[in-house]
């Protein structure tokens, strides 16, 4: 059931948590793992029932809590008023709606999506409708076809995708459709079919129009969790199964976002597993190859059944730190017996640390948590049914989990290297749960292979990674980059406590061809784009190449790397003792490459082809035409003895194809030696 899994190693060396321990039962209703709770409160009377099931009856948009419930046949929707109070339930039915049940909200681009079963044609079928905040959308049926559709579950995020059982039980598949920012929804697509009864499914959205399904299947004639990956433009991964030491269904599922040296997801999955003397809730943890990683029961082993595990989960952010510096989800479960008791966990980080507290005496009902996003605090809403004494009601607690940490970043809003080594960046890491005071004493910035080789940098200037200092009363940083040249790639991190907080695009410079001078080569390449959105050329970041990426290169007009009686000549690589030009450049139609031998000082011994080379033979020499991607266009080869005094680009490609306008590397190999110089094509 254990897995071995490189984020294992990763997580362990970001967390470094003290030890936890669980909150007395006087702060159960307030206070779990980090996460602030209001007192529970009944929200409406007469409702009497929440449907098994792992999807959300709340959803967070346009920072309000939106809830969804059934009472007398008609599906409604509760909304804050964003005023501390609520606005008159909207029904979201029509008359039309025959015994509508289980009913699922989620918001996604700009929309709200309900979704729920409806018998109006004569069998069950799922249907829908969204709201844009003005006003809703005709209802709409999701699944057309011969077969009962019911138990719909819903997952929103960058986008929306639904999925419920097709066909009746005992042969059920698991149908799904997709929404994306117009907010219409796709063809439907077989998320689990032909292979046994495939119900009770889950369903996670974290990254783009990536979704991860879990699911109960018979196919190898017992109840297991089955779990797959759809990725963008709806292609599947394989199914995988979950091994428990019993039979084992009614799975949850939450893919969260981990910071690292790079971005990663991991996910969580909750599910009930029959045991020898009762039903109990496990988790099972998924790395980040979606392989299980670790498995654990938590749900109490008292010999009570524990049932219908829902699941809510948080991630890190680029603009915000959750302080517990990783994902952590929080888990509401129902155990039977005499009082009903559901309980809610705090599953904290991938160490798998847990917290658990009895939060409601509910009798025999369900709970369902959602979760939602408003900076710099996450929220959490949790419901069940409760009878007071004066009948059922559905219950709600709401909360949220602090995260005092939030990033703010200076204009330029893209990292901006300058070869005088003025700082164009700032950065702000400031204490949200205490005013404007600096959230951190200090923050390490870090450059991926990728981004640092493919700038040219200032001689004797540091390079990342190394630590900058934090103003403790305004929480600012300046991020220094002494370097000319544009990478797009992502590949520049600012961390804290190991974890990634910030990560930018890439860097560019007003410097754009590299050379170590701001001059007119680089002032004509930004005109010639203006209206456009090339990236080099957008300095500022705003997507639009103006006037004030124009000005900021005359701004930093004549800029050089270092003073000329202070610097060697620029155009010999100091650590590989070659020199290497490149001319013209900007270049229109052709490159002239010229590659010279020199001394590590960076004097230049003798030209290519020469009989004598004093510095070193420069007799076979291959060039690589490199785009700011890291594709190799063009290779050029000359073999000794070489007579020309260099070489030749025609500004195509291997296959003779024009190459389009933009910076390009040559790279040279000889002799063991490498040098590289930008060059910027223009058409």
């Amino acid at each position: 059931m254990k897995q071995t899994d490189p984020i294992r190693a990763l997580t362990a060396a970001l967390l470094g948590l003290a030890s936890l321990s669980a909150p007395s039962a006087a702060d159960a209703l307030t206070e779990l793992g980090g996460a602030h709770f209001s007192p529970s409160a009944p929200l409406v009377p007469g409702v009497e029932a929440l449907l098994p099931g792992a999807g959300d009856i709340g959803a967070y948009s346009a920072d309000l809590w939106h809830v969804v419930y059934v009472k007398d046949e008609v599906v409604f929707l509760l909304m804050e008023d964003g005023a501390g109070g609520w606005s008159d339930p909207e029904p979201v039915t029509t008359e039309e709606a025959v015994s509508p049940a289980n009913a699922q909200i989620g918001a996604a681009s700009g929309f709200v999506h309900v979704v729920w079963e409806d018998d109006r044609t004569g069998q069950t079928e799922v249907w829908t409708r969204k709201w844009d905040g003005v006003a809703w959308s005709d209802e709409e049926c999701l699944s057309p076809g011969g077969a009962a559709s019911r138990a719909p579950v819903l997952s929103s995020g960058f986008g929306a995708f639904i999925v419920w059982e097709d066909g009746e039980v005992g042969a059920r598949d698991l149908a799904g459709r997709y929404a994306g920012s117009s907010g219409t929804w796709g063809g439907v697509e077989a998320v689990a079919a032909g292979f046994g009864d495939a119900h009770t499914a889950g369903i996670s959205n974290e990254q783009s129009d990536v979704f991860l399904f879990a699911w109960t299947d018979t196919r190898n004639g017992t109840e297991e969790v089955f779990y797959r990956r759809r990725v963008n433009g709806g292609v599947y991964g394989s199914p995988r199964v979950i091994e428990a030491v019993g039979p084992a269904r009614n799975p949850d599922i939450s893919r969260r976002q981990i910071g690292g040296d790079s971005v990663s997801y991991v996910t969580l999955v909750t599910y009930e597993v029959d045991e020898a003397s009762a039903t109990e809730v496990w988790a099972s943890l998924l790395g980040s190859d979606e392989y299980v990683v670790e498995s654990l029961r938590i749900s109490a082993e008292d010999g009570v059944d524990s049932f219908a595990p829902n699941l809510a989960g948080f991630g890190l952010f680029s603009y915000y730190l959750i302080e517990s510096h990783s994902p952590n989800w929080y888990v509401t479960w129902t155990d039977a017996g005499v009082s009903g008791a559901i309980h809610l966990l705090a599953l904290l980080t991938t160490s798998m640390n847990a917290l658990t507290a009895e939060f409601a005496n509910a009798g025999l009902a369900t709970s369902r948590i959602s979760e939602g996003y408003d900076s710099p605090r996450t929220k959490l809403a949790a419901f069940w049914i409760q009878d007071d004494g004066d009948g059922p009601a559905l219950w709600a607690q709401f909360g949220s989990k602090i995260s005092c940490v939030y990033l703010e970043v200076g204009a330029p809003n893209s990292v901006i290297a300058t070869p005088s080594g003025t700082h164009a960046n700032t950065m702000i890491l400031r204490n949200s749960c205490g005013g404007t005071s600096g959230a951190a004493d200090s923050a390490r910035v870090e450059i991926t292979p990728s981004v640092r080789d493919g700038l040219i940098w200032a001689p004797g200037h540091p390079i990342p990674p190394y630590t900058l200092p934090v103003d403790p009363d305004t929480g600012e940083m300046p991020i220094y980059l002494a370097a000319g040249g544009c990478v797009e790639a992502p590949g520049l991190y600012v961390k804290l406590s190991g974890v990634v907080v910030l990560g930018y695009d890439g860097v560019r410079s007003p410097d754009v061809n590299g050379d170590c001078l701001v001059d007119e080569s680089d002032r004509a390449y930004v005109e010639a784009r203006l209206g456009g959105s090339d990236y080099c050329a957008d300095l500022d970041g705003s997507n639009l190449v103006d006037g004030l990426d124009l000005a900021f290169v005359d701004a930093t007009m004549g800029e050089m790397c270092l003073e000329p009686a202070d610097a060697p000549d620029p155009v010999v690589d100091v650590a590989s003792g070659l020199s290497l030009r490149v001319a013209p450049n900007p270049a229109v139609a052709r490159v002239r490459i010229t590659v010279e031998s020199g001394s590590r000082s960076g004097h230049v011994d003798g030209a290519l082809g020469g009989a004598e080379q004093g510095g070193g033979a420069v007799n076979s020499v291959q060039a690589d035409i490199v785009d700011v991607a890291g594709r190799r266009v063009r290779t050029l080869v000359v073999d000794a003895p070489a007579t020309s005094g260099g070489l030749e680009w025609d500004l195509r490609d291997d296959g003779g194809r024009g190459v389009p306008s933009g910076l390009y590397w040559v790279r040279v190999v000889s002799g063991g030696s490498v040098a590289k110089r930008a060059v910027s094509v223009v058409r």
